[in-house]
């Protein structure tokens, strides 16, 4: 009779000085650090677009019925869109061929890592989990 082992992982985060860190080359290191202040700034300038477009859609129906005609210049909120909208593509296309130029990337490499220190239990046995037991015990019980 062949009992499944029962199997559980468990990963500890805890201690962060026992970890082991996979081997990662000095090249895609300072590609992920490129990535990671991309996103960085990708963020904060989406952040920044949707704060702008907030106040500006409350201040322009002010400003709409006040001046019919607007004279050409840019508000400070539409400006700071503008840049926002050219920041963040720049620091998407950056990110991205920083990510392609890496060897593995950075959600590879934290896999990588999740997998070096996870730990990996096998269970004691335990006859209630046992289907094939039940089973032959209830078929022996009716012969």
């Amino acid at each position: 009779m062949k009992y499944g082992s029962m199997y559980s992982s468990l990963f500890v985060v805890g201690q962060c000085r026992d970890w082991r860190w996979p081997r990662i080359a000095t090249k895609d290191k300072v590609l992920h650090v490129i990535f990671v202040l991309s996103l960085i700034t990708m963020i904060s300038c989406a952040v920044g677009t949707i704060l702008c477009f907030v106040t500006d859609s409350d201040e322009q129906l002010v400003s709409y019925k006040q001046n019919k005609e607007k004279d050409g210049n840019l508000s400070r909120e539409e400006t700071i869109t503008i840049a926002c909208g050219i920041t963040f593509f720049v620091s998407f296309f950056i990110s991205m061929s920083a990510e392609i130029k890496a060897d593995k990337t950075l959600f590879q490499d934290l896999r990588k890592c999740i997998r070096y220190n996870t730990v990996w239990m096998i269970e004691n046995y335990d006859i209630e989990h046992d289907q094939q037991y039940k089973q032959n015990l209830v078929s022996s019980q009716r012969s």
